[in-house]
């Protein structure tokens, strides 16, 4: 548990380092470690809206890494 969010968090830096506007899904227990670690939009993973909600956000999305 704890590799998969070093990774998510390190994901999150690398993208925020090269100005791109982050956005990421996780359980809500973690928004705020993803907020810190520079996500701008934070999704509930479990939401069954939660792909309507991004596309909402952020219209013009261009890259994914999962």
């Amino acid at each position: 548990m704890i590799l998969k969010a070093a990774v998510g968090i390190f994901a999150i830096q690398m993208a925020k380092l090269h100005g791109i506007e982050v956005v990421t899904t996780c359980s809500p227990k973690k928004f705020d470690l993803a907020k810190d670690a520079g996500a701008t939009h934070v999704f509930d993973y479990n939401d069954p809206e939660v792909a309507s909600k991004i596309k909402a956000a952020v219209p013009d999305l261009q890259h994914v890494f999962d």
